[in-house]
């Protein structure tokens, strides 16, 4: 176990350089893309408050740049954070989730 810490310790670290850069770059898409997986890193870590910050950075980035790929992976990523602490709210995120995955796409197909 304490490899795996270790391994997401070291890819935080390269993740908030990247946060950071995409700051500067002006690159909001891309500074989402990696607040949802500094949330995600957050969470394995057991900072669960960080990782909520960083989850709802990058939701508020995905909606105002309507990208609906980054919105059904943040969601889903909400999902599973509230999942433990309040199930109703974990739902609320894996529906909002499928939604914002276009109609007739296959993936769906299997759900």
């Amino acid at each position: 176990m304490s490899n795996f810490l270790g391994a997401v310790q070291r890819a935080q670290e390269l993740l908030l350089k990247a946060y950071i850069l995409f700051g500067q770059l002006k690159g909001p898409l891309y500074k989402a893309k990696v607040s949802d997986l500094i949330g995600t890193n957050y969470g394995y870590m057991g900072s669960p408050k960080e990782s909520l910050k960083f989850y709802m950075e990058a939701l508020t980035i995905a909606k105002n740049h309507k990208d609906s790929l980054l919105l059904s992976t943040i969601s889903s990523n909400l999902g599973i954070y509230h999942r433990k602490v309040n199930p109703s709210i974990a739902i609320n995120y894996y529906k909002k989730s499928l939604s914002y995955i276009p109609k007739g796409r296959k993936c769906l197909d299997r759900i």
